[in-house]
C-alpha cells in the first residue's frame, strides 16, 4: 500500500511532464 506522500511525488512528476508537452 503506497503512502500518500508517495503519491504526491508521483502526481507532481506528471504535472512537470504536462507542462513539456504544452510548451
Amino acid at each position: 500500500m503506497r503512502t500518500s506522500h508517495e503519491e504526491e511525488e508521483e502526481a507532481e512528476e506528471e504535472e512537470e511532464e504536462e507542462e513539456e508537452e504544452d510548451s
